[in-house]
């Protein structure tokens, strides 16, 4: 097995390797920084500064379109993070496994011409159709939290006359309860029959000759 490669030296954006341990570099960075970055990140490309280059495009778009107080530039800022800073707690389910922004999204004015301001304010970015792709206009969307919901991987599908649909979904629309659909599924029961429609409600049963009032106790079904 190869020993990993000496990376000293080779420069990543503004970045310098200045010393490696196995999976890390030392990097110093040309505003005079030092930081530790995960190598793999480096070279993907990920990580190109100690944080500064995302301050100065910040700063830039500031100064240009005049947004850095609307709900949609901190939605941006948010994404951004979430794939190039690595304290962020956020990072390890984007940056960490590759998951970038695409070029154009670097500049804030781009981002905001090709998604247009947000729905409502319930609405933020979601990456679909997906879930594990990039940060680009293709792989893109406002959605509330319901509809991301929806676009989880872990999301049972169930198919009923020709339209699959997540459990939560036909639960909204069928009135069904979920636990009820997935203890049928639990049974054995086939996705259109697990589907088909409400338990039926127990009934009372009456005593013979009582018509009207409450029903007493030890006559019910």
């Amino acid at each position: 097995m190869l020993p990993p490669r000496n990376r000293t030296c080779e420069r990543f954006g503004r970045l310098v390797v200045v010393a490696t341990t196995p999976g890390r570099c030392q990097c110093a960075c040309d505003c005079g920084s030092q930081l530790e970055v995960a190598t793999n990140n480096l070279v993907s490309g990920n990580t190109q500064s100690c944080g500064c280059l995302q301050r100065e495009r910040s700063a830039e778009a500031s100064r240009t379109h005049g947004k850095t107080d609307s709900p949609e530039y901190r939605i941006w800022l948010g994404m951004v993070s979430r794939c190039y800073n690595e304290n962020r707690v956020s990072y390890v389910s984007c940056g960490a496994v590759g998951v970038v922004v695409t070029e154009r999204w670097h500049d804030f004015a781009n981002f905001l011409e090709d998604m247009g301001p947000r729905p409502s304010p319930s609405h933020t970015v979601d990456r679909f159709p997906d879930g594990d792709g990039n940060y680009e206009p293709s792989n893109c969307r406002w959605a509330t939290m319901k509809e991301q919901g929806n676009n989880r991987k872990n999301n049972v599908l169930l198919t009923k006359d020709g339209r699959t649909r997540t459990a939560s979904q036909w639960e909204e629309e069928l009135g069904l309860c979920r636990g009820l659909i997935y203890a049928r599924l639990q049974q054995g029961w086939s996705e259109e029959a697990a589907l088909a429609g409400p338990k039926k409600k127990r009934g009372v049963r009456r005593p013979r000759g009582l018509k009207k009032g409450p029903v007493p106790e030890g006559f019910r079904r």
